[in-house]
């Protein structure tokens, strides 16, 4: 969709083009904040996802934000994006806040959604919290 072109201005290696992905998912989510669709690939920008499927790069507190935003937003969203925005969060904040991770954690676990080997990261983040 139109939203996906976010994160793939988030994955440009050229910090203009990046720049301008972030001002329009920033706008995009003004005018429609209840869009859970383009807050995901606003947070998948940020964090330059997708090549890792893991949030990195210098605006990963940003992404985290963003897909914490997500969360809080109350259960109607689809199930990938609760189990892929829960492990990304987890993932993130795993060596800082391991009680929440973990939450976290088994919380994407609990969707049952197996994408991109989602539940093999889950189980390996999950053994690697206390």
């Amino acid at each position: 969709g139109d939203d996906d072109r976010l994160r793939i201005f988030g994955e440009s290696n050229d910090p203009r083009v990046r720049s301008v992905g972030y001002e329009a998912g920033r706008r995009l989510v003004a005018s429609f904040p209840a869009d859970l669709g383009i807050r995901f690939n606003l947070g998948m920008a940020y964090g330059r996802v997708r090549p890792a499927l893991r949030i990195g790069g210098p605006e990963a507190d940003e992404a985290t934000r963003v897909f914490s935003s997500i969360l809080e937003s109350g259960p109607a969203m689809p199930r990938w994006m609760e189990a892929w925005t829960s492990y990304l969060v987890a993932e993130r904040i795993a060596e800082r806040e391991a009680a929440r991770a973990k939450v976290l954690a088994e919380r994407a676990r609990a969707t049952g959604v197996d994408t991109d080997g989602l539940r093999a990261r889950v189980a390996e983040l999950l053994r690697r919290l206390p």
